[in-house]
């Protein structure tokens, strides 16, 4: 199976709307038919727009994964305090 991806299924929902349209003009498809299709194709833009055109980066309370288990972003390390909250008390 090719490798997927937002452009590849671009083109193949293009295709598959560029062949409901050939068809309907064609009059190879009945008016039911065509309109069931023209929604499904809808479902499935709606669908791509919102799985794979936005991106929500991971956190604590939007994934499975413990908030120790979770990647540090690097604006945290560099964060006033946080480094040196340990060396505090090793200097005393």
């Amino acid at each position: 199976m090719p490798s997927l991806n937002k452009a590849s299924l671009r083109q193949e929902l293009d295709a598959l709307k560029g062949e409901l349209e050939r068809l309907c003009a064609a009059g190879k498809m009945a008016q039911e038919s065509r309109a069931l299709f023209q929604a499904l194709l809808t479902l499935f833009e709606l669908l791509m727009t919102v799985f794979m055109e936005k991106h929500t980066p991971k956190n604590s309370r939007n994934s499975s994964r413990p908030s120790s288990q979770m990647e540090k972003a690097d604006e945290t390390a560099t964060q006033a305090g946080t480094q040196a909250k340990g060396r505090d008390h090793c200097a005393a």
